[in-house]
């Protein structure tokens, strides 16, 4: 038995193909494995595109997240009557929550080189569009955690 070249777990030999034993080294224990090995070995384009997929992938899963928790939370925005309003109230405030903390990686994975972009442009003295998509996205989230902790207004 071999052991993963990702992890160090061991992978077992295929049943198909017992004629032909994993070789040291080579051998993947799942997928992920396979994956992780690929985007944190790869040098060069290849891994610049590899890593930009996947912190687009993870932004993807973060945003939907927030998009769900969202959506359980403005499902009923008052127009029926809650038969436990005090236990309404608390889930909805663990939704808000939530939806605070899917957002961060999503600020930091996307947002991240769009402030690195308009930090040089500003270096260089050039006003651009980057700049004001980093201000509007750091008043949207200053403002959401804001109204999350005092438990009142919009979220974004």
């Amino acid at each position: 038995m071999s052991a993963c070249r990702y992890c160090g777990l061991p992978v077992p030999e295929p049943i198909w193909d017992r004629s032909a034993p994993a070789q040291q080294g080579s051998a993947y224990c799942c997928y992920g494995c396979r994956f992780a090995h690929a985007v944190t070995q790869e040098s060069g384009e290849e891994g610049a595109a590899r890593w930009t997929l996947t912190q687009l992938g993870l932004a993807i899963f973060f945003s939907m997240n927030v998009m769900v928790f969202t959506i359980a939370l403005w499902a009923y925005n008052g127009s029926h009557a809650a038969p436990d309003q005090q236990m309404a109230q608390s889930l909805a405030d663990l939704f808000r929550h939530i939806c605070l903390l899917m957002s961060l990686p999503v600020l930091f994975l996307l947002g991240r080189p769009l402030l690195e972009n308009a930090l040089e442009q500003i270096r260089q003295r050039v006003f651009s569009t980057d700049l004001l998509l980093v201000g509007g996205v750091i008043a949207s989230f200053v403002y959401s955690v804001i109204s999350v902790w005092s438990g009142r207004g919009e979220i974004y």
